[in-house]
């Protein structure tokens, strides 16, 4: 059954629902029933029907939901009548899923994210974890071994949030794998879809990654140094990429280069083909993010490689777009995690005899760090909202990029600041928080929607 008709027998029990109970809602509000003394029994009647209705109603839009869910889709499409409207309530399925990964991102992404960044490595058992949440199924189609019946931006802003909560860096490395399958979803031709899209559904987790920033000044992901050019059998690579996620680790890449005659276009590149090289980076934080340096020399990939295997389909602008979105969710996760700790850690210490939160000095500060965080919060959904709709999102992804890399480094220090000489230690986790933030306003092009 495809969605239209859900959406329209959605809209039949609606509107039966509401002549009903407005027909009835008129009678027991009636200057008859108030005069003969029968308002109580009115009211009574009143609530039972809308039991009664609702009850019905409910059964029957759910029924044909799930009737809806099990028609297969291969390439995952936007809501067909997607609400005009800014619509601050999530559905039930996205509320279920962002209480699954707040809960993935306390109880597993923050411990282990403490552990590498104090110099362990990662072990297979997170990786096992990570594909026992089914996170990466949440926008994979139903027709390659995922759960998504529908393309929701918005769905993948919530994860972002929920797993930058837990631990930015190691929510870097699950997001680029869910970016990857969005972006084949969106732009893959059918060949690429099938060859790669079933590997992320798979038993084992299936690393992929963007390559997309240059170790130069004032990088602009519209004018790559890295270049391909063609061939008679498909294109040459050659450059230099750095901050790539979980880089030497990642199974399959997507490399952004500069096509001549063309533009910025992203090109699938298995990690094993020849010419490519990879070199551990180390930087300040997102140590368990895997940063690594991808070096390109003259490295031949096939006219398949192309991402949707055309040269004008990629749209360069909305990805961009779509990446600042997400990078803004991640961040606010963690800038959400740095307050509530500042919280707890305020409410806690005391001096003079109280609360240093007593304090206004300490009060207003945390109020204003409360409040930029909820306004980049409302800015990232509002963007996806957009995306989602199928609109143009990008004053509201720059305005959602432009607000987190001012107030992120911001909310940061002050929790450092908040902390006194604590915030300088190790033994608490907002160290980490601002190390991990400075990073917010330099990557570029590192996830998306």
């Amino acid at each position: 059954m495809p969605k239209k008709s859900t959406s329209t027998l959605d809209g039949v029990v609606t509107g039966a629902a509401k002549w009903g109970l407005r027909a009835m809602g008129a009678f027991a509000g009636s200057e008859f029933v108030q005069k003969t003394g029968f308002t109580g029994a009115a009211r009574e009647a009143l609530y039972q029907a809308t039991r009664t209705v609702m009850g019905v109603g409910k059964g029957v839009m759910d029924t044909t939901k799930e009737v809806a869910k099990l028609v297969p889709k291969e390439r995952l499409e936007l809501p067909t009548k997607p609400n005009d409207l800014f619509d601050l309530n999530f559905t039930e399925e996205q509320t279920m899923v962002a209480d699954a990964m707040a809960e993935f991102g306390e109880g597993v992404l923050r411990p282990t994210g403490r552990t590498v960044d104090d110099g362990e490595g990662l072990n297979e058992s997170f990786f096992t974890k990570v594909m026992e949440t089914g996170i990466l199924g949440v926008t994979i189609p139903e027709s390659m071994g995922g759960a998504a019946y529908e393309r929701n931006p918005v769905t993948v802003a919530l994860i972002a949030e929920k797993l930058g909560y837990g631990d930015y860096a190691l929510a870097l490395r699950i997001l680029s794998s869910i970016s990857f399958i969005n972006l084949l979803n969106d732009y893959g031709s059918d060949t690429q879809r099938a060859a790669y899209v079933p590997l992320f559904a798979g038993d084992k987790y299936f690393q992929g990654t963007f390559a997309i920033m240059e170790p130069r000044l004032r990088f602009d992901i519209r004018a790559m140094q890295t270049t391909a050019e063609r061939s008679h059998s498909g294109y040459w690579l050659n450059g230099e990429k750095c901050m790539v996620v979980a880089g030497k680790t990642a199974d399959v890449l997507l490399v952004f280069a500069h096509l001549t005659g063309v533009g910025v276009k992203p090109f699938i590149l298995p990690s094993d083909t020849h010419g490519v090289s990879f070199e551990e980076e180390s930087n300040m934080g997102l140590r368990a993010a895997g940063l690594s340096t991808l070096k390109l020399t003259n490295v031949h990939l096939p006219k398949e490689s192309l991402l949707g295997e055309s040269e004008t389909r990629f749209n360069l602008a909305k990805f961009i777009d779509s990446s600042k979105i997400a990078l803004g969710a991640l961040t606010q996760g963690t800038m959400k995690a740095a307050i509530d700790y500042a919280i707890t850690y305020c409410n806690q210490r005391v001096a003079f005899g109280e609360p240093i939160t007593n304090r206004q000095a300490v009060a207003f500060m945390l109020a204003d760090m409360a409040t930029e965080c909820e306004a980049l919060r409302l800015m990232v959904y509002r963007a996806a909202c957009l995306l989602e709709q199928g609109k143009d999102a990008h004053r509201e992804a720059y305005l959602a990029d432009f607000f987190s890399a001012k107030y992120s480094m911001r909310i940061a220090t002050d929790a450092v600041q908040l902390l006194g000489g604590h915030g300088y230690t190790r033994e608490h986790p907002v160290e980490m928080y601002y190390r991990h933030l400075r990073a917010s306003a330099i990557l570029r092009g590192a996830i998306c929607l």
